[in-house]
């Protein structure tokens, strides 16, 4: 995350150099009005070059474009005592880059989260003094790389797909005292 435009461009030629290149993410408030429309702001795909002073105004959030080596991507529900975590399987191109894109062709199911995933998200919401996160993955060959935990990331209409629990989970963790 920055606001420094060199730091941007630096960060995106490091990414191309590694052969995935970066995407731009919004932090917060994804809508936007263009031409008198509310759209959304998706991932989005960006090199070295199209990074200039605009990065100044605001904080922005960049990462390494996975999708070329993506299987799916994971929503990940977890508290200190659980989690659940769901596949989220996109066949549209534009939809494995950010599959807000297509969510009629999307499919999804549980899967079962490796140890240090489970083990990591736990150090992550007790270092943070939380009781509940909401956390997404891009899995590939390789394992699960760790995208971010949503201030707002919805969770809902996972439950809704795929039948999980999802909401007695997060009932329990926000109903029970605290030690």
């Amino acid at each position: 995350m920055t606001n420094d435009p060199k730091a941007a461009r630096r960060f995106a030629e490091e990414q191309d150099h590694v052969g995935c290149g970066a995407v731009y993410k919004t932090l917060m408030h994804k809508v936007v009005a263009d031409d008198g429309q509310a759209r959304l702001i998706y991932t989005t795909p960006v090199d070295s070059e199209s990074v200039n002073q605009r990065i100044g105004i605001t904080m922005h959030q960049f990462q390494a474009n996975l999708a070329a080596k993506k299987l799916f991507d994971v929503r990940l529900v977890a508290t200190r005592h659980g989690q659940i975590a769901v596949a989220i399987h996109a066949g549209d191109p534009q939809a494995h880059q950010d599959f807000r894109t297509g969510y009629g062709d999307l499919v999804y199911e549980v899967v079962d989260v490796p140890e240090p995933i489970t083990i990591g998200c736990r150090a992550y919401l007790r270092a943070l003094g939380l009781e509940l996160g909401v956390f997404d993955f891009c899995a590939t060959e390789a394992g699960w790389y760790f995208l971010e935990c949503g201030p707002g990331a919805q969770w809902a209409w996972l439950q809704e797909e795929t039948g999980a629990p999802i909401s007695s989970l997060v009932a329990d963790a926000l109903t029970e005292e605290s030690p």
